[in-house]
């Protein structure tokens, strides 16, 4: 048996987003149903995917839109013990800029309730050495200005 297409596998004839990702469904659905059967994958399939997925990327590329945000916000003396302990964590020094950094990442990676709720730093981080911890905060408050 002869398997056929839609002409939506053709990635001239796809006009916008929802025709290619159809597309590349319908491909990537056949291949496995011909895989699932024992039967080999003819080749244009392989092409046709390439293809539709090249005019995917070029279509979201051009649908995105960079932009800068910076983003200005206050932390509190428990901010700075976790990003302390963060630090102490991970074996880097606890000083201003590597502390700093710490912070900015954490906001990165967990948006700005890293900083609302300091408990999203993480439960293993309360395995440092108080001692540590207090050491370094109170060479850290003045320079954080707390």
């Amino acid at each position: 048996m002869k398997t056929k297409l839609s002409p939506y596998t053709i990635a001239s004839n796809c006009t916008d987003l929802t025709d290619i990702r159809d597309g590349i469904n319908e491909i990537q659905d056949e291949m496995k149903r011909l895989v699932s059967e024992g039967k080999n994958v003819p080749s244009f399939f392989y092409s046709r995917l390439s293809k539709l997925q090249a005019k995917r990327k070029k279509i979201e590329q051009k649908n995105q839109v960079h932009m800068n945000v910076t983003i200005r916000f206050f932390i509190d003396e428990e901010t700075l013990t976790w990003a302390v302990r963060h630090c102490l964590h991970f074996q880097i020094e606890p000083s201003f800029p590597n502390v700093k950094k710490a912070i900015r990442n954490a906001v990165l990676n967990n948006g700005k309730s890293i900083i609302d709720f300091p408990e999203y730093w993480g439960d293993d981080l309360l395995d440092v050495n108080q001692a540590d911890v207090e050491k370094a905060l109170g060479l850290l408050k003045s320079a954080f200005g707390l």
